[in-house]
C-alpha cells in the first residue's frame, strides 16, 4: 500500500517536472524568436507547434500511467 502511494507521488512529481520543462522550452523559444525578429505568422506557428508537442507528451504520459493507476486503485 505504501509502495503504491509512493509511486503515485513520484508520478505526480515527474508530471510536474515535465510541465515545468515544457514552460521553460516555450519561454526559450519565444526569447529566440524575439532576438531574431522573424515574421509574426512564423513565430505564432512555432509557438503553436511547441505547445501541441508538449500537450502530446502530456497525453502520452497519461496513457502510459493510466494502466498502472487502475491497478493501484483496484488494490485499495
Amino acid at each position: 500500500m505504501l509502495k503504491d502511494t509512493f509511486w503515485i507521488y513520484i508520478n505526480l512529481l515527474i508530471a510536474w517536472i515535465s510541465i515545468m520543462i515544457g514552460f521553460y522550452l516555450l519561454a526559450t523559444l519565444v526569447n529566440y524568436m524575439r532576438q531574431f525578429g522573424g515574421s509574426t505568422l512564423l513565430n505564432t506557428l512555432e509557438v503553436l507547434i511547441t505547445v501541441l508537442l508538449f500537450l502530446l507528451w502530456l497525453f502520452l504520459w497519461r496513457l502510459l500511467t493510466t494502466k498502472f493507476f487502475k491497478n493501484v486503485i483496484g488494490k485499495i
